[in-house]
This record gives C-alpha cells, structure tokens and sequence, in this order.
C-alpha cells in the first residue's frame, strides 16, 4: 500500500465495526478502492438467523422466532448467535436444576425432555443487551 514496490495479482481487505475510528489515510484515493457497508440485519434477517442457530437445538413449540426477532431489533447475527447460545445453556442449568443433578452429571438419555424455553431466550437477549451496553465503547465526541 505504501507504493514503493510494484505489487500485482494482490487484494487486500479490512473490516471494522468502528469506522468512526479509522484513521483518515487510509481512506484517501488509491488505499481502498470500495467501501462496502453492511448493514444490520432487518427484522426478517433476524429471525432467519435465530432459524439458522436453534434449528438442531431443541426448541419449545411456543417458541415465537416472529417474537425473538422483533425484541432484537439492532443485535448482529453475531450477537444472535451469542443469544441463542446462552439461551440453551440457560435451559440445560434449569433442566439440571430441576432434576436435581449437576450439569456435568446429567446423562445423555435425560435430554430428550430439555426444550428451550421462550424465558430462556428472553433472558439470554436481556444478558447479551446489557454485555452490548457495557463492552461498546461510547461514541467520540468531536473536538470544537
């Protein structure tokens, strides 16, 4: 990129979350050629990801992916993906919990009651709302 040795046949990309935080050389003519913006996924992205990461988990049938995806209005697949995890790990404690077991003592042939719960999933938005809340940084303020 700095031009000093002739390169061919070489790409390069760069992805950030941060685009506020770039430094302004990089963007100047002849360093990246396009900037594609991906925006978060709309509400029915939503709910097709949530499809996409609870369709080999065992869901309740009372289970609204409509629901989930209208109360995550903002979240990234990634962080859908961190929802639905934590969501089944949630429902595992409260299955080993109410049969009176430690997590690491439950034995395969018990699971075939374990369902995800729409609480579960409800919690695990509420968790990963707040950790949203407290791992992003603030916005800069502009000097004036």
């Amino acid at each position: 990129m700095d031009g000093l040795t002739p390169l061919s046949g070489v790409i390069v990309l760069g992805a950030t979350n941060r685009p506020q935080d770039l430094d302004p050389a990089l963007l100047r003519p002849g360093r990246f050629d396009r900037k594609i913006v991906i925006p978060l996924p709309n509400r029915k992205a939503r709910e097709e990801i949530f499809r996409v990461h609870l369709r080999r988990r065992p869901l309740d049938p009372a289970v609204s992916l409509a629901e989930l995806a209208a109360k995550t209005h903002g979240f990234s697949g990634a962080e859908i993906a961190a929802v639905c995890a934590r969501a089944a790990y949630l429902a595992l404690e409260a299955f080993a919990a109410a049969q009176g077991i430690p997590i690491a003592r439950l034995e395969p042939e018990r699971y075939q009651t374990l369902r995800i719960r729409r609480e579960d999933l409800l919690k695990a938005i509420r968790e990963v709302r707040q950790e949203r809340r407290t791992t992003r940084p603030r916005a800069r303020r502009k000097k004036t």
